[in-house]
């Protein structure tokens, strides 16, 4: 579980090998004597191809349904065995069929035929890998979208959630298929005067492909120690397919539905070279504050690139701004989320693809402030998950005002004051894209497992940081009545992200969203608890759990961390209304922050005995 604390690719496969209801009733799927060409008529393939316009937005060479079924239909005339296209064809419907749109209420019926045609067509990819750009294309798809395409058992279902195999199968693929070599010839047909557009596109693509499958095979790695320069080694050939798409935008020969996924990939390899900076300079907290600097730079640049981009092609302006918002969101969530363990001079590449560049900084001067000057050795887990209590003292023993304060945490104010607001703001970038996004009338649906596995992350740390401030300060960030309100609004939105996660089945089925949208409402439930506590410790010691933060602390002296509640009533509701929320979910084993991986759980009974005391007795 120790993965799990600081990575936000193990952290949801690790919870939900835990939950007993997770896709209990997956399993083989039945034969289907009819072919997916039966199934589906040309006309409903028409409509189904419409409801795949958000994921074309990430994924633009997804091809045209009609124009793939009737490649599927002609290979079968021909008695051709190409078993990646008819995946590909199922998966595809698959997808369509699940977008929430009214347009599709009578055609869901189909999909639990369809889901049936995926699973056996999956089993036939899976072991004779064709190598053609669409078992590429599928298996990509598959790791986002339907990471237990090839599952047939409760107990391999958690697992599967990495989606370990597709990645892994659809880069070897790729090598064979000489994706690793597409930045060198995209670079030279750049620089080659006159070069079509139609020649450029199928290198960008297969660049796009290579870069995230790169970064997708070291996030997903299980190795905890690997050092920053056999990975700036290993990845050399996906920094160079970066530079010749960067090359592509700068000349304006990026077909516009390439910005985005391209955004995405350079904000992630530019991510890992700064995070490979802090792990080198740990010690220095001065060059700590540039790397957050020019982090915040790089965004500011890019937004700009992505805007020039736009207006140098033909764009609509809903598409353009569906695009900016996404691409801003994303850029701003990647500087944001907080690292939990030390890199030091090993850089843990493989859980740190999403990890932001801020919250990495900030843990280094936590850590810097926890040992002597002398101290310029890597920093073990074991050894960072030992001072917490010690960090919690430094930070209470000095005044905002003190001159002697020691420097780390003048770093702490001037860095991370805000810290627990941008990570709200992230939540609600995605909220808002979930709630008002469109294109052609579809509702956003985002990449499954990229943002299902950030915002659940998000909201731990979120949580993390409340633990702490009622550990350390005995009271709540003011903003705890928002940040409750957001995680509902976050589950809700997931649910809605899809036409089967709301059903009743839909857990048992394995829907990654339902999971997810479950486990948020644990955390709030987490949260909705901390407020009665506060609210109990209000009532037993008028006074306490007040006036904590920057304007001052339990001891009068000012402290690093944000100000805390001075009345849990704002918008949350009394201490009953709290009550009634952690009630909600008592049957739920995540609803107990102790029953979350953690490096130090949050011990509160010294700090509040006489209220959990009182508890106690009134249960009686």
């Amino acid at each position: 579980m120790i993965e799990a604390s600081f990575s936000p690719f193990h952290l949801l496969p690790a919870l939900l090998a835990r939950d007993s209801s997770f896709a209990a009733s997956i399993g083989s799927q039945p034969l289907v004597r009819s072919s997916a060409l039966e199934l589906v008529d040309e006309g409903s393939t028409g409509l189904l191809d419409r409801h795949l316009v958000w994921h074309r937005l990430y994924y633009p060479d997804i091809p045209n349904l009609i124009d793939l079924r009737n490649e599927v239909e002609s290979l079968e005339r021909g008695r051709v065995e190409r078993p990646s296209a008819l995946f590909l064809l199922n998966l595809l419907y698959d997808l369509a069929l699940d977008v929430p749109s009214a347009q599709l209420t009578s055609h869901r019926t189909l999909q639990p035929a369809v889901r049936a045609l995926l699973f056996h067509t999956g089993q036939q990819v899976l072991f004779s890998l064709s190598r053609t750009n669409w078992t590429v294309l599928a298996l990509v798809l598959a790791s986002q979208y339907r990471p237990l395409v090839f599952t047939s058992s409760q107990t391999a279902a958690a697992p599967a959630v990495k989606s370990v195999t597709c990645s892994l199968l659809a880069k070897q693929v790729c090598v064979e298929l000489g994706y690793d070599t597409a930045a060198a010839r995209l670079t030279e047909a750049l620089h080659r005067f006159g070069t079509d557009d139609e020649v450029l596109r199928k290198p960008m693509f297969q660049c796009l492909h290579w870069i995230r499958l790169s970064i997708a095979h070291e996030t997903i790695s299980n190795s905890l120690m690997q050092r920053a320069f056999e990975f700036q080694h290993a990845d050399a050939s996906a920094q160079e397919a970066v530079e010749a798409l960067v090359l592509a935008m700068v000349l304006g020969r990026m077909p516009v539905e390439l910005i985005l996924p391209h955004s995405t990939n350079y904000g992630q390899m530019q991510v890992l070279h700064m995070l490979t900076e802090l792990s080198d300079s740990w010690r220095d907290l001065r060059r700590l504050g540039q790397i957050i600097n020019a982090h915040e730079a790089f965004i500011n640049q890019e937004q700009a690139a992505i805007q020039n981009a736009l207006e140098a092609q033909y764009c609509s302006p809903e598409m353009g701004y569906a695009v900016m918002h996404l691409a801003a969101a994303d850029l701003r969530l990647q500087h944001n989320v907080r690292l939990s363990m030390p890199l030091m001079r090993y850089l843990l590449t493989s859980e740190l693809m999403m990890q932001g560049v801020k919250g990495c900084a900030l843990f280094f001067a936590v850590m810097n402030g926890a040992h002597s000057a002398s101290h310029h050795l890597p920093i073990q887990a074991d050894q960072a998950m030992g001072v917490s209590n010690d960090i919690i003292h430094q930070l209470t023993a000095h005044t905002e005002d003190d001159p002697d304060r020691p420097c780390h945490r003048k770093f702490l104010e001037q860095y991370g004051r805000t810290r627990i607001d941008e990570l709200e703001l992230d939540l609600a970038n995605f909220v808002t894209a979930a709630d008002t996004l469109t294109l052609n009338g579809i509702p956003f649906v985002a990449p499954l497992h990229q943002w299902t596995t950030r915002m659940l992350y998000t909201c731990k740390d979120i949580t993390e940081q409340q633990a702490a401030r009622l550990k350390g300060w005995g009271g709540l960030h003011d903003r705890i009545d928002i940040q409750t309100i957001l995680f509902l609004q976050l589950a809700r939105s997931l649910e809605a992200m899809s036409a089967t996660a709301g059903t009743a089945a839909a857990m048992s089925q394995g829907c990654i969203l339902t999971a997810t949208a479950k486990l948020i409402k644990s955390l709030h439930g987490i949260l909705m608890g901390f407020k009665m506590t506060v609210t109990m410790m209000q009532k037993r010691s008028p006074g306490a759990g007040t006036g904590v933060g920057f304007s001052g602390s339990r001891s009068g002296k000012t402290s690093v961390v944000p100000a805390t509640t001075t009345s849990v009533e704002v918008v949350g509701g009394t201490g009953a209304s709290a009550e009634k929320g952690a009630e909600s979910v008592s049957e739920d084993l995540f609803a107990h922050w102790e029953n979350w991986p953690q490096f130090d759980p949050a011990d509160f009974s010294d700090l509040f005995g006489d209220v959990f005391d009182a508890q106690a007795q009134e249960e009686l």
